[in-house]
């Protein structure tokens, strides 16, 4: 027929692979027809599928909707179809039409001469190689390689990680966010709902320039989850929808939610952590007085505020190097040196000997360690918990890389299919001691 594509693979227990040829309602002449496996049953009886299609059958399959659903239909039991002498515009329709038969899935389209543009205009994700063909591709791409064999890395390294990271990252800036707007919410129930801001007009701008942004910034560029000579290699850790539910592991409503709930305990703990803690029986000043000022409440609050938003990126910390302890654990420096100076240049002097007594009230450190671990605690409960009970594939590479056992298969337990884990002898040597197990 003309608009029928050659089908070959491998029927279970058969070597070498043999060719057969499929037409719509074909149902005989196989072992998996005669077992009454259906029309499809040629298809089904093979491990492996390809479809090799010339432009112009493919011009035939895509004129009419019936033949454009068998097709697709037919693809999707394969694992390469192959379209030999197409158009650019068949190559850039048969991108728009898997994508529409494939829903909610993400496109990639490959190519090096001007006849891939616009099929790399047409996918999601457009990679250009810039080769002997000119540099047309590469224009109208997203990314840029060199070399084909470049996209592997791209795909199983960078791409993955870089969902990983940017998620997170935009997760715990809107945590933090919610932090800071609900210590002044809860507050406003000892204000007989005043709307009065406790926290300094000039500290609070800081809270996204310099307090809280700088370690999840650094975090985001140079963590690594494991080494990226393991993850080129194990493609089964790209996927980032796993389960019958197909949950995602960074992106969704389920951790909107969790992060939006932790943004509310955070600010629920610095609110009240302070006020039921700076009681007039525990504080302690150079001046005499008993009772706080609303302003050094204020500054105790968005101290310990500083400290949970800087604090909330440690669990999900797997390299750690000095800069990243730097950007962590300087925060509350900038957070002291930034009230020192608003003080000594008159901007903020409501502040005038609240900084001082900051540093002489006993109650006060012991307050933000005390704090900061009710804050944490349901956080690193869920991260510890889910690593020792429902671990996955990157936790138990992880946890070998630490134990430093090699070579070693691993099933994961509760997966359908014997999906193995290897974790190669070989590792990168900058990567080799900057990995913890999490367990």
């Amino acid at each position: 027929g003309e608009g029928a594509g050659a089908v070959s693979g491998s029927k279970r227990g058969d070597t070498p692979m043999t060719p057969h040829r499929v037409f719509p309602g074909y149902s005989g002449g196989t072992p998996a027809a005669s077992a009454g496996l259906g029309p499809q049953g040629a298809v089904r009886a093979y491990t492996d599928l390809a479809i090799t299609i010339s432009g112009d059958a493919l011009n035939v399959v895509l004129r009419h909707k019936a033949t454009r659903v068998e097709f697709f239909r037919l693809a999707q039991h394969c694992s390469t179809v192959i379209a030999c002498r197409a158009t650019p515009k068949q190559k850039a329709s048969l991108v728009s039409q898997s994508c529409g038969f494939q829903k909610g899935t993400v496109s990639l389209s490959i190519g090096d001469g001007a006849n891939d543009v616009p099929m790399i205009r047409e996918a999601h994700v457009g990679v250009g190689i810039a080769g002997k063909e000119g540099l047309q591709a590469v224009r109208a791409s997203d990314f840029a390689i060199g070399q084909f064999r470049f996209l592997q890395k791209i795909l199983f390294v960078h791409g993955r990680e870089s969902l990983r990271r940017n998620s997170l990252l935009l997760y715990m800036t809107m945590s933090r966010n919610i932090t800071y707007a609900m210590v002044n919410f809860f507050y406003t129930g000892f204000t007989s709902m005043s709307g009065f801001d406790f926290f300094d007009p000039w500290l609070k701008q800081l809270w996204n320039l310099n307090l809280t942004p700088v370690g999840s910034f650094v975090w985001a560029i140079f963590d690594r989850e494991v080494p990226h000579s393991i993850m080129q290699i194990c493609p089964f850790l790209y996927p980032t929808i796993r389960g019958k539910e197909r949950v995602s592991q960074f992106l969704g409503w389920n951790h909107f939610w969790w992060w939006y709930a932790f943004g509310v305990w955070g600010g629920a703990v610095a609110c009240y952590v302070p006020l039921w803690t700076l009681d007039p029986r525990h504080s302690v000043y150079a001046s005499g007085l008993q009772v706080p000022s609303v302003y050094f409440l204020g500054l105790v609050t968005l101290f310990l505020a500083v400290w949970i938003a800087n604090g909330i990126l440690v669990p999900f910390v797997n390299t750690w190097f000095w800069f990243i302890h730097l950007a962590i654990w300087c925060a509350p420096l900038f957070f002291w040196a930034s009230a020192v100076i608003c003080v000594s240049i008159d901007l903020s002097p409501n502040l005038e000997g609240e900084v001082e007594r900051l540093g002489i009230t006993p109650v006060v450190f012991p307050l933000l360690v005390i704090g900061s671990l009710i804050a944490f605690l349901p956080l690193f409960a869920w991260k510890w918990g889910k690593i020792l009970w429902t671990p996955g594939p990157v936790q138990i590479i992880k946890e070998r890389l630490f134990m430093r056992v090699f070579d070693v298969v691993i099933a994961p337990k509760g997966s359908g299919k014997r999906l193995a884990v290897v974790v190669p002898r070989w590792v990168e040597q900058p990567d080799t001691g900057a990995y913890f197990a999490n367990a």
